[in-house]
């Protein structure tokens, strides 16, 4: 499929240099409160955005699972969002952000690109996590994108393993940002429940859906830089 139109929203933002302040709501927040800081939408879309390619991925991966409801905790500007929504609106996909200014401009990305099929929250993730409307599904995907922490990951992982279906995934981002981070990736991967990982070193996507044995495989992409996160 065409996603030109995708990638055009993306250099638009990288190029955007309008001010605001951020509410990090994640690994670096203090005692439940939301850290501030001033940036432009540029800066932020060059530390936050998902790349081409790993975007690329993670729609195959949505379509390989023929995903109608999917789950992304961590909008940020909406590029990601875009990739599993585009040109599929059968697939619902609901997103949670904790920043409202955030969580606005991805909204302005997906009305240019006339994507009616995601429902957009915002919320921080463990409040979101305990609204009705999002226990009474099964989810076919849920990328986990922010709060990279061990305890967030765990408790994430505990509660969302029992909402997938039974040929679904999760997709934890930045398994290598931090030895916490790790841990957290080794210790979900060694689950009883799971039957199948792909480490992306990205990403990781973990199957529960059942299988002869356990099986873990290293699927590492092209990358044009170096390798700078943990290990």
């Amino acid at each position: 499929s065409r996603l030109e139109a995708v990638e055009q929203r993306r250099t638009a933002l990288l190029q955007d240099e309008r001010s605001f302040q951020r509410r990090d709501w994640g690994a670096g927040s203090r005692r439940g409160h939301p850290d501030q800081q001033i940036t432009t939408i540029g800066r932020f879309a060059r530390r936050s955005l998902q790349h081409e390619h790993p975007a690329r991925i993670l729609r195959g991966i949505a379509d390989a699972v023929n995903a109608s409801n999917v789950l992304e905790l961590g909008t940020a500007l909406g590029i990601t969002t875009a990739y599993l929504a585009w040109e599929r609106s059968a697939r619902n996909v609901v997103t949670i952000e904790g920043d409202p200014f955030v969580l606005e401009t991805a909204r302005a990305q997906w009305s240019a690109l006339a994507l009616n099929n995601v429902t957009s929250i915002c919320d921080n993730f463990d409040q979101a996590l305990e609204r009705p409307a999002l226990n009474t599904l099964l989810w076919d995907m849920v990328v986990v994108d922010g709060n990279h922490t061990y305890d967030a990951t765990m408790r994430y992982w505990g509660i969302l393993k029992n909402k997938i279906s039974e040929r679904g995934c999760i997709v934890l981002d930045d398994i290598y940002w931090s030895p916490d981070m790790l841990r957290a990736w080794r210790e979900i991967a060694a689950d009883e429940a799971v039957s199948l990982t792909l480490d992306y070193f990205d990403f990781g996507v973990v199957f529960m859906f059942p299988r002869p044995q356990k099986e873990h495989y290293v699927l590492r992409m092209p990358t044009p830089a170096p390798r700078t996160r943990y290990v």
